[in-house]
């Protein structure tokens, strides 16, 4: 029985890190596809999965290539993210459903929003909310980054954050959003109050 469930143990984690690695080829397959101008095969292959939370995953990576290849994301697929989003209980999978929040930034911003302020445990502490929309922060500005266009607004995920110390990190995050040299960026470092702000703000 021992040898048996130790076996089982085995194969199960075998077999996540196949699905894991057969995932990650699958986004991989779906950004070759949209820079080929295949977003047909791109979907079909999004659509594949079993999983409403894979699905919804790949949706959004589809949709976040889409965007930066400087293209107009198809409202019909904004419409199926967005359903598909409504069907998930994200709060039994807070650590995927903190990776999708930070793909819909690209196709969906306040979704993106809405989803971090919907799995915020706050049996964790009165700053979870607070530390979840700084991370976004970071992820907002970084979609900034390599889009074309503006596609998030980093000022409003700071104005959503209680904490002070934090409010101060994530504004000082918006300004790697903008073409700011390395002098004004330290400049704001060195105004923030904390020295876990700077340190959390350079490191980012």
């Amino acid at each position: 029985d021992k040898f048996n469930e130790a076996y089982l143990r085995f194969a199960l984690h075998k077999s996540s890190i196949k699905d894991l690695e057969k995932k990650d080829l699958w986004a991989s397959e779906i950004e070759a596809r949209v820079k080929l101008d295949d977003y047909d095969q791109a979907l079909y292959i999004a659509n594949s999965t079993f999983l409403k939370e894979d699905r919804l995953k790949l949706l959004a990576i589809l949709a976040k290539q889409i965007k930066l290849n400087d293209q107009t994301i198809d409202p019909n697929l904004v419409d199926q993210i967005k359903s598909l989003y409504s069907q998930i209980d994200f709060t039994k999978i807070r650590d995927k459903a903190f990776e999708i929040a930070s793909l819909l930034i690209y196709c969906s911003f306040e979704l993106a929003i809405e989803l971090v302020e919907k799995i915020s445990d706050s049996t964790a502490g009165k700053n979870s909310l607070d530390y979840a929309l700084t991370y976004l922060s970071l992820y907002a500005t970084e979609a900034n980054r390599k889009s074309k266009t503006r596609v998030a607004d980093v000022d409003l995920i700071s104005a959503k954050i209680q904490d002070n110390d934090l409010k101060g990190i994530s504004k000082g995050i918006s300004f790697l959003s903008e073409k700011y040299n390395a002098e004004q960026i330290i400049s704001h470092v060195s105004n923030l109050s904390k020295f876990s702000q700077k340190l959390f703000f350079l490191k980012s």
